[in-house]
């Protein structure tokens, strides 16, 4: 998007307002699972000023197995279609093992905070191994063995959440 002559905006993807968070998946994040699927490293990143749709877009703010299909967000679609791939491996060849861990992190004030561990705060830091591999030290990493599991530690996560009130929304996130 060019905006005047001199300021140019690049977006991987844009929606209107009316668009099915299905289709919303399926067009952005369903590659990216598949990538990772084939031992990439993928990133979903939602980003906008307060209101935007980020909350409902990413679907952080509704977890669990009795949310209606058409609510849910990209990160309930993206760990169901994860653990629905990975089972698929296993029916195939019986013998393909996997694990899952979850870990949750919220920057907020140039800080990071561990949203997984009950003392919230703790020496978070970004590392990098002697293979230019980047890294977290010091976070808490939950094995799950299925999408309700990590959802129900998504959820958990959830709650431990920086928010205040901004003048669009009363418990915007901080983080």
């Amino acid at each position: 998007i060019l905006i005047g002559t001199d300021k140019s905006f690049t977006f991987d993807y844009v929606f209107p307002s009316d668009t099915e968070q299905e289709e919303i998946f399926h067009d952005c994040a369903s590659p990216l699972i598949d990538k990772l699927m084939e031992g990439y490293n993928v990133t979903i990143l939602a980003y906008g000023q307060t209101g935007s749709g980020k909350t409902y877009s990413m679907g952080t703010a509704l977890y669990g197995s009795d949310i209606p299909p058409e609510y849910q967000g990209i990160i309930p679609r993206a760990i169901s279609k994860l653990f629905a791939d990975l089972n698929e491996r296993k029916e195939k060849n019986p013998s393909y093992e996997f694990e899952v861990y979850v870990s949750f992190l919220e920057l907020y004030n140039e800080d990071f905070i561990d949203l997984l561990n009950k003392k919230g705060k703790s020496d978070l830091m970004i590392r990098e191994d002697a293979n230019s591999q980047i890294y977290w030290a010091g976070v808490k990493e939950v094995q799950v063995s299925d999408s309700d599991e990590l959802l129900g530690q998504l959820q958990k996560g959830s709650l431990c959440r920086t928010v205040a009130s901004t003048d669009m929304n009363m418990v915007s996130s901080r983080s």
